[in-house]
């Protein structure tokens, strides 16, 4: 976005564009993330977190 003039029709779309990219990226740490709360909480009875 640096490369293009602020607030010009190319630069919303790689606004667009980049902000495609970071919520596929954190969808992706989610699921990830989601996966594997979901895979402790059903093969083991106990789940501690020690601080």
């Amino acid at each position: 976005m640096s490369r293009k003039v602020k607030h010009s029709s190319n630069w919303y779309k790689a606004v667009v564009k980049l902000a495609k990219q970071h919520r596929r990226v954190a969808n992706i740490r989610k699921d990830a993330l989601h996966k594997l709360t979901t895979y402790l909480a059903n093969n083991h009875g106990i789940v501690v977190i020690e601080v």
